[in-house]
């Protein structure tokens, strides 16, 4: 049958298909006196690179060998068609992804393409900044976790004593300043200089108005000698002989001054009894002389709405009780 072996006039090697068979053909010329009267073609079966090179022949554009596993060669030339004219190509075939060049040209439009599994060459690359990755993340949490526990002790254990003076405040009615220095934390230094200076206005208003309340405690005394002229002076009298008798008695200054407000105000009930009964200069009758004996009681109701007054009220309701608390 005739062959086409057209190819032997641009190059003496190319490929011939027969048959459904691959063959590799070379050719020499046949000269006679320097003059070339035909070629002397030899060929054999083409042989196809083994699996272990992914290889694809071409002819014409047209696929007609493959070593591709699973994949046949209308598998490769429905996926090849994505490339076009390109020289290389990248191309997914059977949902692999793959590269592909043209490995060897033989004339005659035959071109063995070469193949190359790009997800096979990235799986261990992929694997290796997988495991990069995981090294990394879990050297971030350790260096984290580190810097949580260096961080705890110089922001959680200052932040708690603060808590704690607060609650220490709530309970005794008292705001005291640090002494201390808390932490060398910026923020929490300026958390402890705020407080501090917090701390220091409650107690400024404090004295501030504990001053109020001796001056009203002055001026209750005062009213109640303006009204009783008999006893006038007596209830500052009573404060000096009742401090006089602390101070003896070793107590210290702040059961002192307590003592003393408080038998200031020890007769301040008396302004609740009426003048015809305060100011008479008579012996009381028994019926006048009954709600003299209610001042106890009617100075704390008095004094009892005054929060600031409250240490001294058990010194106005219980001064003409009896040593054996008989009443």
């Amino acid at each position: 049958m005739p062959l086409d072996l057209s190819f032997i006039d641009h190059s003496p090697n190319g490929l011939l298909q027969l048959s459904n068979h691959t063959f590799q053909v070379a050719s020499v010329p046949v000269d006679d006196d320097e003059a070339n009267i035909g070629y002397l073609a030899v060929g054999e079966y083409f042989k196809f690179p083994g699996v272990a090179t992914p290889s694809v022949l071409i002819h014409d554009g047209k696929v007609i060998e493959s070593n591709i596993p699973n994949a046949s060669p209308a598998d490769v030339q429905a996926a090849l068609a994505s490339c076009g004219s390109q020289s290389e190509c990248d191309l997914q075939l059977r949902g692999v992804n793959w590269t592909s060049a043209p490995m060897q040209p033989f004339g005659s439009g035959y071109v063995l393409w070469s193949f190359e599994n790009v997800d096979e060459v990235t799986v261990p690359i992929l694997s290796r900044l997988r495991n990069l990755f995981l090294t990394m993340a879990i050297g971030s949490v350790l260096v984290a976790l580190l810097c949580g526990i260096a961080s705890s002790r110089t922001i959680v254990k200052p932040i708690a004593l603060l808590v704690s003076h607060l609650r220490n405040a709530e309970r005794t009615g008292t705001l005291p300043a640090f002494t201390i220095d808390l932490s060398s934390t910026p923020e929490i230094r300026g958390l402890a200089e705020s407080y501090n200076r917090a701390a220091i206005s409650v107690q400024h208003a404090r004295e501030n108005l504990q001053g109020t309340y001796v001056e009203f405690v002055g001026s209750l005394a005062n009213a109640l000698d303006a009204r009783d002229r008999y006893t006038a002076g007596h209830s500052s009298r009573v404060s000096q002989l009742s401090c006089a008798t602390a101070a003896a008695m070793g107590l210290g200054p702040e059961d002192v001054e307590r003592i003393r407000i408080g038998a200031l105000l020890h007769d301040i009930g008396k302004i609740g009894i009426a003048d015809s009964v305060l100011q008479k200069p008579g012996r009381l009758t028994k019926e006048e002389f009954a709600p003299v004996k209610e001042h106890p009681a009617i100075g704390r109701r008095i004094l009892e709405g005054v929060r600031g007054l409250a240490p001294y009220l058990d010194a106005v309701e219980l001064h003409h009780e009896n040593w054996d608390g008989t009443g």
